[in-house]
């Protein structure tokens, strides 16, 4: 189960998603939407070890995305914003490329506050009632606001760019349900996100090794695509 959350003062609302034009090549998937969920406070740990994640087990566990946008560099504390879809692509040696769609324009002026702030994407396992665990896994530095507003719908889509270096490692990931090849280059498509895959770690998936050159992500409450390739 997969579902974007969002904490609204202590109250966390699952948001039914608004039709979304991806400008991106990824495939559609299904996300099943759970009931909703009381936000709780959460540690947010940037960095995980492969042995913490080993040591607890997510079987089972709902997946939840949390969208923040930071205000330190404005003089402001944090924002959790609720969102409709978010999508990104995180290449080894070009810049991440975030995309979030916001519904409504409720938060128009928070933003505009915090032009100067970080777009974060947080993902989260939940069993029961206990987050097991909750790490950032994307982040990008706020550039371009789009409000859209109409007699039946609005939003705000925001988008980021940020290069960053990572340390490569290798990862064994599970739960790969597509596998193709395009013009040679080998790509895997996978039923749930990875907390610690990082673009240039060797992968292994099944019988095949190879770097993780380029990680993709489309999610919202209606469809989800997470894919991994070398290209």
């Amino acid at each position: 189960m997969i579902i974007i959350i969002a904490k609204n003062n202590s109250q966390g609302d699952i948001i039914e998603a608004v039709p979304f034009e991806s400008t991106s090549s990824m495939s559609s998937g299904t996300v099943l939407a759970g009931a909703t969920i009381s936000g709780v406070p959460f540690e947010v740990t940037s960095e995980i070890t492969v042995e913490q994640v080993n040591s607890i087990s997510i079987q089972g566990a709902a997946v939840l995305y949390y969208f923040i946008l930071t205000g330190q560099e404005d003089g402001l504390e944090d924002i959790e914003i609720p969102m409709n879809s978010f999508q990104s692509r995180l290449r080894n040696t070009d810049p991440t490329y975030l995309q979030v769609v916001l519904p409504g324009v409720d938060y128009a002026q928070e933003i505009d506050d915090r032009q100067n702030g970080t777009m974060r994407i947080d993902v989260a396992y939940k069993i029961g009632e206990e987050v097991v665990l909750r790490s950032t896994i994307i982040r990008a530095d706020l550039e371009d606001v789009m409000l859209y507003e109409g007699p039946e719908s609005s939003r705000i889509v925001l988008v980021g760019h940020r290069s960053e270096t990572y340390t490569n490692k290798s990862i064994l990931l599970n739960n790969s349900n597509y596998r193709f090849v395009n013009n040679g280059f080998l790509r895997h498509r996978l039923s749930e996100p990875n907390i610690y895959l990082k673009p240039g770690d060797t992968v292994t998936i099944g019988d095949d090794t190879f770097d993780a050159n380029v990680i993709s992500y489309y999610i919202s409450i209606n469809r989800s695509t997470m894919e991994v390739g070398e290209q």
